[in-house]
């Protein structure tokens, strides 16, 4: 069964109004302040489309809009975002 078609089948079955498949990634980055801070980044996969959001440990956090694809998805994400001076 692929992804969109076991998102449906489990939002029928469990009356869930939104759900998605989400790849957790777990790195470092150094930001342009000279930091090196952990970062989980979310692949979400709706079924229609994915969207990405990144969160370093400091609570930055950098988002994409929905995408086609994976790769567009990568590519629209703020990454600057996480390049801010703490809140």
């Amino acid at each position: 069964m692929e992804s969109a078609e076991l998102l449906e089948a489990v939002k029928h079955a469990s009356g869930a109004v939104e759900l998605y498949h989400v790849t957790t990634l777990k790195g470092y980055r150094e930001n342009k302040l000279g930091q090196t801070l952990e970062l989980t980044i979310e692949v979400k996969y709706s079924g229609r489309g994915y969207t990405i959001v990144a969160r370093d440990e400091a609570n930055r956090e950098a988002t994409s809009n929905e995408y086609d694809s994976v790769q567009s998805a990568i590519l629209g994400t703020h990454w600057d975002r996480l390049d801010t001076r703490d809140r």
